[in-house]
């Protein structure tokens, strides 16, 4: 019974790149159908907002300096399909409730479900637990977004008044070198270690337009990655 229930937060998602590329199928199972299923339980209880969360991914490989959410949407794998197509489906019900759409990057920092595959959480696990810092390529850039600040910027949209809009949730664009060097910091006794091995996924995000309505980003990599040595 959700006849008290005001706003819905669009959490869940198959999100494991390795998953996605041995079971295709539950990607769309869960990342579409699911959602499908959910927006019109939603429609049909009459809540007045529907946040989802996207991802900055669904851009794919880009170059450019500022992506921005009028840049093309270019997905490269399974998921990053299913998390645009989703978003597609969601915004087909902006006439019945708010709808807010967040393209977070790749998130980083201590959550209880905590994931060893992301870029920054794999790293400095791997420094800490075999004084070994593996750098797959090394020029790649991705926007990294402390956890902390994904959790705030959800509570901020909860509160606000915005009735739809899609906003890009990330504030550093740090290459996978760069990230090294930032745990190597925190974690001297590691080596840092080049692997021929390339992750070919690159891009940015500018994410001026959630600034512009008000919300402020408090913490940062360095801070996610302090948490991470510290838990």
């Amino acid at each position: 019974n959700i006849k008290n229930v005001k706003a819905v937060l669009h959490l869940a998602a198959q999100s494991s790149g390795p998953k996605s590329f041995e079971e295709p199928d539950l990607d769309v199972q869960v990342n579409v159908l699911g959602t499908v299923n959910l927006i019109n339980f939603c429609k049909k209880n009459k809540i007045k907002k529907f946040i989802f969360a996207s991802s900055g991914s669904v851009y794919g490989i880009s170059k450019r300096t500022r992506v921005d959410e009028k840049t093309d949407l270019i997905p490269i794998s399974d998921y990053n399909k299913t998390k645009m197509v989703g978003e597609k489906i969601v915004q087909n019900f902006k006439k019945f409730f708010d709808i807010i759409i967040l393209r977070p990057g790749t998130v980083c920092g201590v959550s209880e479900s905590l994931r060893l595959d992301l870029t920054v959480n794999a790293m400095t696990f791997s420094a800490l637990r075999y004084n070994r810092i593996n750098v797959n390529g090394g020029s790649q850039v991705r926007p990294q977004l402390n956890i902390k600040d994904m959790v705030r910027a959800y509570l901020f949209f909860l509160n606000s008044k915005i009735k739809f809009g899609i906003f890009n949730l990330g504030f550093e664009n740090h290459s996978i070198n760069k990230i090294a060097e930032m745990i190597k910091e925190k974690i001297p006794t590691a080596v840092i270690k080049k692997n021929k091995s390339i992750d070919l996924r690159s891009y940015r995000l500018y994410a001026q337009k959630i600034l512009n309505v008000g919300y402020k980003p408090i913490y940062s990599t360095s801070a996610a990655i302090e948490d991470l040595i510290r838990g």
